[in-house]
């Protein structure tokens, strides 16, 4: 059946009026998506805040050392910016340095300017270890003579050099030195000879240069001057089950050096609200293992915590506060809530 031409031209008129209408009422508008940051909303406020923060970290207080892991592309979280981490950290200990990210190298200077907020390079002998152990396993692959102890050494100083220039490459205020190895003969003992005293020369000829020994500080303990000349000493704690057998593994630490007065101790997020297999939660183990009598060790002085893997605690949905376990519907606290809640118990004793 046609169509006639009068009602094929009311229809078409229709059409044409309904679009020029649905034109009007469909045209896009501007919006801001965008969350204003506190900086922006009241600028002198805020100015004021940092002051406040720079004025605590000028303080007697018990220092904060949070870690990161550093990136080589554009930050797309907040857990891999600088600027994010909490205020009250005293150092960010940026974890694989390695062609970081500029984005990342501007908060640098940035964080220190603002928050008072040091940041320091990570250098690691187990990353040496690794390389070592793929390039003697590639010789043995190829069907090539073992490497030779000269050899061995000359790869481990050349490791600790490398990663040393990462410190003055991107403006770092210092670096950590991570050594958890534990060797057993005379090569392995060779290796950390060599590596050990390039971070003592690089120390040296940078006396102005943070330096922060982390791990296995008995294994250390015969390089007097390098530990005189560190700031702070991070024992690692994980594995322990209870107060008391972390007291025993702080007091077999300590019971090897002599620099008891540079205690930091180091927990791995999430600490509070977690409870291990003796029921004693990980809140009141804190308490007792960061009391300043705990030990039996002159002059020993517990001087800050070390939170081994911060960047892991942003936005951690599983964590609640212990008064809202029970609740139908617990309240999220947000990012570096472990965080926040072990620096509140550590910042009471």
């Amino acid at each position: 059946m046609k169509m006639s031409n009068k009602i094929y031209t009311v229809l078409m008129a229709a059409a044409a009026a309904f679009a020029l209408t649905s034109c009007e009422w469909t045209e896009p508008e501007s919006k801001d998506f965008t969350r204003t940051p506190v900086s922006e909303q009241d600028p002198q406020a805020y100015e004021q805040y940092l002051q406040g923060v720079r004025a605590y970290k000028d303080s007697d207080h018990k220092v904060t050392i949070l870690s990161m892991q550093g990136t080589t592309v554009f930050p797309v979280s907040q857990s891999q910016r600088l600027m994010a981490m909490p205020d009250s950290a005293d150092f960010i200990c940026v974890w694989n340095p390695e062609g970081l990210h500029q984005e990342v190298v501007a908060e640098i200077e940035k964080v220190r300017r603002l928050k008072g907020t040091e940041t320091v390079s990570h250098v690691d002998f187990s990353l040496a270890e690794a390389d070592w152990l793929d390039y003697a396993n590639s010789k043995a692959d190829k069907g090539e003579p073992a490497p030779t102890l000269q050899e061995r050494k000359d790869f481990f100083k050349a490791h600790a050099l490398k990663q040393l220039e990462n410190c003055t490459k991107y403006g770092f205020s210092g670096i950590m030195f991570s050594y958890t190895s534990s060797p057993f003969n005379p090569d392995e003992i060779a290796a950390k000879d060599a590596f050990v005293n390039v971070v003592l020369s690089w120390k040296m000829a940078h006396l102005d240069s943070r330096v922060i020994i982390r791990g296995n500080i008995p294994h250390l303990a015969q390089y007097k001057q390098l530990l005189s000349m560190s700031d702070y000493l991070v024992l690692v704690l994980g594995g322990q089950q209870g107060s008391a057998s972390y007291i025993n593994h702080i007091s077999a630490n300590l019971s090897q050096t002599d620099f008891k007065q540079k205690t930091v101790l180091e927990v791995s997020v999430p600490l509070p609200g977690t409870s291990d297999q003796t029921g004693d939660t990980a809140e009141q183990a804190a308490v007792n293992i960061l009391s300043d009598d705990i030990v039996e060790f002159e002059p020993y002085k517990v001087l800050g915590l070390a939170v081994s893997n911060a960047s892991d605690d942003y936005f951690n949905e599983n964590y609640y506060t212990i008064e809202d376990k029970n609740r139908e519907y617990p309240v999220h606290l947000g990012s570096y809530a472990n965080i926040r809640r072990a620096i509140g118990v550590f910042g009471s004793k």
